[in-house]
C-alpha cells in the first residue's frame, strides 16, 4: 500500500510503498548520503537514531554477538590466510572489441548526465564554480604515458636516478613542463600543445620544488621552440595530427576557449 511519509532529511513530503519502508526514508540520493554522513541532522533524526541504537544494543549478549574475536587472537595461519584473501583477484584484461565498446557508451549526452548527477549528489563541484585556469591546468596536463615517448638521453636519465617517491627516492626524477602550463594559459595556448611529449623534461624534484618557488613558473623554452618541436616530431603520439591542426590554428590567430564539459 502506498502510504504518504516525509524524508527523514529535509523534510519533504513523499510516497512509498509500505514494503519498502526502512528506518530512515529519503527522497533522494543526496538527503540519504549527507544523512549517512551527519550533514545538517536535526535534533529530532539525532534523537530518533539514538533510540534506535539503544534498543538494538541493550543486551549485553547482543553487544558481544558485534564482535566475535573480542578478547580473541588470530594464529599465524590465519594471518597468512586473511593475507591472501585480501590480495583480490586478478581480473583479466579487456579485449580491443571491449574497450571500444565501453568508449562508445560515454557519449556527449552521457557525460553531460552524469556531471549533472554527480553535482546534484554534491560529489562534484560545480564547473561554475571551479576556476578557469584549475580547468586548465587539468586540461594541459599528461593524460597518457609519457615515458615510453622520451628520448633514449632521458630514459637513461630516469633510469640512473629513479623516479620521485616521497618515501624511498625524495630527490628522484619528476615531470615538468618546458612550456609551463602557467604561461600556457595566459597567452590561450591550446591544451593538447602544451601536453604534447616534446614538451616533457625530466628534472630532479628539488630542482622542480626550487623553480616554481624562485622563478614562478618560468618556461625553459619560448613558443617558437614549442611549436617547432611539435611539428618536428618523429615518434609515435596519438594526438600529433591534432597537434599539427592546433598549431596551425594558434598561427592563424585562433586562441583556447573554455568549453563545457
Amino acid at each position: 500500500m502506498i502510504i504518504d511519509i516525509t524524508c527523514d532529511f529535509c523534510g519533504t513530503p513523499i510516497q512509498k510503498h509500505d514494503y519498502y519502508l526502512t528506518k530512515t526514508n529519503c527522497c533522494s540520493r543526496k538527503c540519504q548520503n549527507d544523512l549517512k554522513r551527519g550533514t545538517n541532522i536535526t535534533d529530532s533524526i539525532k534523537l530518533k537514531i539514538s533510540d534506535s541504537m539503544k534498543k538494538r544494543f541493550s543486551d549485553p549478549e547482543k553487544r558481544k554477538l558485534c564482535n566475535t574475536w573480542s578478547g580473541k587472537k588470530h594464529s599465524e595461519k590465519t594471518k597468512k590466510q586473511m593475507s591472501k584473501s585480501m590480495r583480490g583477484l586478478k581480473h583479466r584484461p579487456l579485449t580491443k572489441l571491449e574497450k571500444e565498446f565501453q568508449r562508445s557508451l560515454w557519449t556527449e549526452e552521457r557525460k553531460l548526465q552524469q556531471r549533472s548527477h554527480m553535482e546534484n549528489i554534491g560529489l562534484w563541484r560545480c564547473l561554475d564554480d571551479i576556476p578557469e585556469s584549475d580547468i586548465y591546468f587539468k586540461q594541459s596536463d599528461w593524460h597518457d604515458r609519457i615515458f615510453d615517448k622520451l628520448s633514449s638521453g632521458q630514459l637513461g636519465i630516469l633510469h640512473e636516478i629513479g623516479i620521485f617517491n616521497v618515501y624511498t627516492n625524495k630527490n628522484g626524477i619528476v615531470r615538468d613542463h618546458k612550456y609551463s602550463r602557467l604561461n600556457g594559459y595566459r597567452n590561450l595556448v591550446f591544451p593538447e600543445l602544451i601536453r604534447h611529449p616534446f614538451n616533457c623534461d625530466l628534472i630532479r624534484n628539488y630542482d622542480n620544488i626550487k623553480k616554481r618557488t624562485k622563478h614562478k613558473y618560468d618556461s625553459v623554452i619560448t613558443l617558437g621552440d614549442l611549436f617547432s618541436g611539435i611539428m618536428d616530431w618523429r615518434n609515435s603520439w596519438k594526438e600529433q595530427e591534432l597537434c599539427i591542426y592546433l598549431v596551425s590554428r594558434y598561427e592563424r590567430g585562433e586562441r583556447w576557449v573554455l568549453t563545457p564539459i
